[in-house]
C-alpha cells in the first residue's frame, strides 16, 4: 500500500464529490487507417501498464482517508469491437466516457478500438486523473509508438528503464513535504493571499454537482490569436501570464469583481527522475490581487507575472493542504475560478505505415473539478476559449461573460496603453440561481446546543467528536464551522458506510452538515435498503439487530 500524493488526495475527494465520471482525462481518440496490427496495439498498451506501476493502482478508502495498492499483474482491460460505421463508432465512444471509473475496482486506464472495416479503426483510450496529468498524454503517445513499431515488427521492447515508479514519488512526497517546511509555505502562501479571503463566486448553482457538466466553447479571431505570442514578449511575459492578466483585468471591468483567487496549474515535475513518468504532478497555485480600473494591460500583466512567479517558488505547497488551512474545502473551494492554457494540441500518435488523425464526436462533458474552470487552448486551425460551469441555469449568464472576455482581449491587444476602464468592455456579471427543490446549504450554522434525540443521532455527534477531536455543541451545529475539511468527510463517509451497511456518499455529507441532517439521510437510507428487502431477510434483519441490542 502506497499512500496518495497530495495531487492525487484533491482528485480523489473530488472524485467523491462528483461521482466517476467526472474526472476522467479528456479521451485520447484517434482515428486510424491501414493494416494495424491489434494485437501489437494491446501488447504495446499491457507493456506500459506494467512499466507503469500507478496504472496498475486501485484507490481504496480507508479509515485515514485512501491509499493506492498496485496490482501486480491485472488483465489489460483491452477490447476490440466491430461496428457497422463511424456514427456507431462514436455512440461507443460517448458511452464509455459516461461510463467512467469505480477506482476502487476498475483500472484507471482502459482501451477500445472499433473496427469500421479492414483498414479503418477509432482507438479510445480513457484515463482518470487521479493517475493522469498533461505530461502524460506525451509519454504514453511517445511509448505506444515505439513500442507498436517494436511488436509490429516482432522485435522485444527496449525502452530505458524507469528510475523510480510514481507511487514512490507519493510516498517521497509525504516525507518531504511535511513538519516545519510544509508549515513555513503555508504561512507564506497565506500572506501572500491575505486577508480577508474573497467568497466563492455565486457560479456554483443550488446543489453545485451533477451527472454532467456544460461546456461554451468561443473561438478566438484569429487576428487576435496570432498577436498573443507577440503581445506576450512585449509585455516580458509568457503567453500564460499575459492571458492571466487580462483575464484578471476582464473580471475587475467586465464582472465587477476587483479581487480575484485564480487557480493556475503548475508542473510538480522539478526533478529528472519524473520527467518520464506517467502520473498526476500537477497542482493549482493561488494567485490573488486587486485589480482597478485606472491600470493598462501592460500593467495588470507585469503584475500577474510577479504574482505568479511569487506563486512558483512555493511550489512544493499542495493546494489541498493551503485551501484545508483557511477552512475551505473540496465542496467550498479556495480558488473561486481556474484559468489554463493549453500552448499546444492533442499529441499525434506515430504508428508506423498507418495514417492516424483526432477522431471527433460529441463527448459528453463531465462536471468541472470547480463551478468555473475557463481554458484557452487549440480550436481547429487556431484557439478558442472553453468556458466550463456546472450548472445548466448559468448558461446564459457564462455565454455573456465569455463573450465580454473575447471583447476585452482584443481590445487589450490592440489599445496596451489604455486603462482597462475605458476599453468599453460590455458587463456581464456572475449571478445567483437557485431551485426550488433543491436544499439550500448554510454553511456556518450557529451551535443551538440542541443535544441528540436519538441513538442514531449520539452515534453521528460521538463519531464527529473522535474525528474534530472536540465535543459537539448540539445536532445542529455544522461540522466545518467546528474545523471539518474534506478529508474529514472523506473519513466520516467511510466510517458510517461500515457502521451502517451501506454506501454514504461524500456529497450527500457535504450537502447536510449537521449530525440532524446527517442522521435522517440515514435513516431514509436505511429505509430505501429496507424496502429492497423480502420477508425473509427483514426477519433475518431484525433478528439480528434484538441479538445485538440484548448482548
Amino acid at each position: 500500500m502506497y499512500p496518495l500524493s497530495y495531487g492525487q488526495e484533491q482528485m480523489w475527494l473530488v472524485d467523491q464529490m462528483l461521482g466517476p465520471a467526472a474526472l476522467a482525462a479528456p479521451a485520447l481518440c484517434t482515428r486510424i487507417t491501414g493494416a494495424l496490427d491489434v494485437g501489437a496495439l494491446r501488447q504495446a498498451t499491457a507493456y506500459i501498464v506494467d512499466r507503469h506501476s500507478v496504472l496498475r493502482a486501485r484507490f481504496l478508502p480507508t479509515p485515514a482517508g485512501c491509499e493506492q495498492r498496485v496490482v501486480s499483474a491485472p488483465p489489460l482491460d483491452f477490447d476490440l469491437t466491430d461496428l457497422p460505421d463511424a456514427g456507431q463508432a462514436a455512440a461507443a465512444c460517448a458511452e464509455e466516457i459516461r461510463r467512467g471509473f469505480d477506482l476502487t475496482r476498475d483500472p484507471p486506464l482502459r482501451a477500445r478500438v472499433y473496427r469500421i472495416a479492414a483498414d479503418d479503426h477509432v482507438l479510445l483510450v480513457l484515463r482518470h486523473h487521479i493517475v493522469w496529468d498533461g505530461e502524460s498524454d506525451e509519454i504514453f503517445a511517445a511509448e505506444l509508438g515505439a513500442l507498436y513499431r517494436q511488436f509490429a515488427g516482432g522485435a522485444a521492447a527496449d525502452l530505458p528503464p524507469l528510475a523510480l515508479q510514481y507511487p514512490d514519488f507519493a510516498r517521497r512526497q509525504r516525507e518531504e513535504v511535511s513538519g516545519q517546511r510544509l508549515e513555513k509555505l503555508v504561512t507564506r502562501a497565506r500572506d501572500a493571499i491575505g486577508d480577508p479571503l474573497p467568497e466563492p463566486l455565486p457560479l456554483g448553482g443550488p446543489g453545485g454537482r451533477g451527472e454532467y457538466g456544460y461546456a461554451h466553447v468561443v473561438p478566438i479571431a484569429p487576428a487576435v490569436g496570432d498577436r498573443i505570442p507577440e503581445f506576450a514578449q512585449e509585455a516580458q511575459a509568457t503567453p500564460y501570464m499575459m492571458l492571466l492578466g487580462v483575464f484578471r483585468a476582464w473580471w475587475s471591468v467586465g464582472a465587477g469583481v476587483d479581487r480575484l483567487l485564480i487557480g493556475c496549474p503548475i508542473s510538480g515535475r522539478r526533478r529528472p527522475e519524473y520527467q518520464d513518468l506517467i502520473g498526476y504532478f500537477s497542482n493549482l497555485a493561488v494567485v490573488g490581487h486587486r485589480v482597478d480600473a485606472s491600470i493598462t494591460p501592460h500593467e495588470v500583466i507585469a503584475r500577474e507575472r510577479r504574482g505568479l512567479l511569487e506563486a512558483m517558488t512555493r511550489h512544493d505547497l499542495p493546494y489541498e493542504v493551503l485551501a484545508r488551512s483557511l477552512g475551505r474545502s473540496a465542496s467550498r473551494p479556495l480558488v473561486q475560478v481556474a484559468f489554463l492554457y493549453e500552448a499546444t494540441p492533442w499529441p499525434d500518435l506515430m504508428l508506423p505505415g498507418l495514417g492516424t488523425g483526432r477522431f471527433d464526436f460529441d463527448a459528453p462533458n463531465p462536471p468541472p473539478p470547480l463551478d468555473l474552470m475557463v481554458t484557452i487552448g487549440p480550436h481547429g486551425d487556431g484557439l478558442a476559449a472553453k468556458w466550463e460551469h456546472r450548472d445548466p441555469l448559468l448558461s446564459e449568464t457564462v455565454r455573456a461573460m465569455a463573450a465580454s472576455f473575447d471583447t476585452m482581449l482584443a481590445r487589450a491587444i490592440e489599445h496596451p496603453g489604455t486603462p482597462i476602464g475605458r476599453l468599453d468592455v460590455p458587463r456581464a456579471e456572475p449571478a445567483t440561481t437557485a431551485r426550488a427543490d433543491t436544499p439550500q446549504v448554510t454553511w456556518l450554522t450557529a451551535d443551538t446546543g440542541t443535544p441528540p434525540g436519538s441513538r442514531l443521532e449520539q452515534e453521528i455527534a460521538d463519531t464527529w467528536s473522535e474525528l474534530l477531536g472536540r465535543a459537539v455543541p448540539g445536532v445542529h451545529a455544522n461540522l466545518f464551522s467546528l474545523g471539518g475539511h474534506s478529508l474529514t468527510v472523506a473519513t466520516l463517509a467511510f466510517r458510517l458506510a461500515e457502521a451502517y451497511g451501506l454506501p454514504v456518499p461524500m456529497a450527500d455529507l457535504m450537502e447536510h452538515p449537521t449530525v440532524a441532517g446527517q442522521a435522517a439521510l440515514i435513516e431514509r437510507q436505511l429505509a430505501t435498503a429496507l424496502d429492497r428487502l423480502d420477508e425473509a431477510e427483514i426477519v433475518r434483519v431484525l433478528d439480528q439487530l434484538a441479538t445485538e441490542t440484548h448482548q
